[in-house]
């Protein structure tokens, strides 16, 4: 570190500068208690809107029952009849020809698992929202 900006270096006035020791500033206290023992007392309770609560649970539970809901698990995945790129051989000096149509098609999956069964429908082209709805119905 130099003494002033632009000048060099001077070793002595660096020597000087810099302190030797702690640097900080005895506190004369962290304003924190020690902790101490007390009475017990009584435990805090929840406030009075548990009722409305309980009655807006319970008309959703009745409602629950009555339609006999499933939970399903959906997922949607995109498939291709495009072929993969391998490895091939051929005669020295001939260069290796695959061939293969150029009219792949894309399909799409979308699957759904729930307790008792396990659903699937292929579409072709992309899964559009109309078909999400339609496959869970």
């Amino acid at each position: 570190m130099d003494a002033q900006a632009g000048t060099p270096a001077d070793r002595e006035t660096l020597r000087h500068q810099v302190q030797r020791g702690p640097c900080l500033a005895h506190s004369g206290g962290d304003g924190l208690f020690q902790p101490e023992a007390r009475e017990a007392r009584h435990r805090a309770r929840r406030g009075g809107r548990r009722a409305l609560e309980e009655a807006h649970l319970a008309s959703a539970q009745k409602k629950a029952r009555r339609e006999g809901p499933v939970i399903v698990f959906i997922d949607e995945s995109g498939l291709s009849e495009r072929p993969t790129r391998v490895r091939t051989w051929a005669p020295r000096g001939q260069t290796p020809v695959i061939q293969f149509h150029f009219n792949w098609k894309q399909l799409s999956m979308i699957a759904g698992v729930s307790f008792t069964n396990a659903y699937f429908r292929l579409h072709e082209g992309s899964i559009k929202g109309p078909q999400i709805v339609e496959f869970l119905r």
